[in-house]
């Protein structure tokens, strides 16, 4: 797996840049690749093989960071998020009692 970060500056409520072309989520997201890879559209090659894209919702300061995530293969992205769904549900707290 591979993680790459992100941080952008100066984004309009849009989405848009000020000082650059361009656009980005700013309510933050969480979007998975295709399970044959990629973002589903024939004409784009904005994201080949396997993804998870983590954004985080735009901030007073006019920034969105965020985390994507990328695998060698869909398997292998399944395999994370199950592990990820298994290993986050020991921290789940009890129901409390009445």
């Amino acid at each position: 797996m591979i993680i790459n970060h992100f941080d952008y500056e100066n984004v309009k409520e849009d989405g848009t840049f000020d000082d650059d072309d361009g656009a980005v989520e700013v309510v933050g997201s969480i979007k998975f690749s295709e399970y044959n890879g990629g973002c589903g559209l024939s004409s784009c090659d904005c994201s080949d093989g396997h993804w998870i894209c983590i954004t985080e919702p735009r901030n007073s300061n006019r920034e969105v960071h965020g985390v994507t995530l990328k695998f060698g293969s869909n398997a292998e992205m399944i395999k994370y998020i199950d592990e990820f769904v298994s290993e986050s549900s020991r921290f789940r707290s009890s129901p409390e009692k009445a």
